[in-house]
């Protein structure tokens, strides 16, 4: 796994959650983790597209229900944030999805 960067994320709580930035294409592990699509321009600056939390982070991407419409926004990386505790992970994506709109999220 080659990391692009790192990245803070503010949920609607105000609390900032620190992910790694990998290419898009990026193979995985089985490790539990929430995760972000994103689409990062020559300025590194994000558009996120999608946030989700998957215990196999491997599993959970090489056939993502969302993946033709990830094409259609142009994703291009994949912001990671590791977390084993399941109960985390959903409270981690609950406070993500409410800071904003999330295009593929709203499917």
């Amino acid at each position: 796994m080659s990391k692009i960067a790192d990245i803070e994320i503010a949920g609607k709580s105000g609390t900032k959650y620190k992910f790694g930035v990998y290419p898009y294409d990026t193979e995985w592990k089985e490790i539990g983790a929430v995760y972000v699509v994103s689409r990062r321009d020559n300025g590194g600056n994000h558009t996120f597209i999608y946030v989700g939390r998957t215990d196999n982070l491997k599993e959970r991407h090489g056939n993502h229900h969302q993946a033709d419409c990830f094409k259609r926004h142009n994703r291009n990386c994949l912001c990671v944030l590791v977390e084993q505790s399941q109960a985390r992970r959903i409270a981690i994506e609950a406070d993500l999805l409410a800071s904003r709109i999330w295009p593929c999220n709203e499917q």
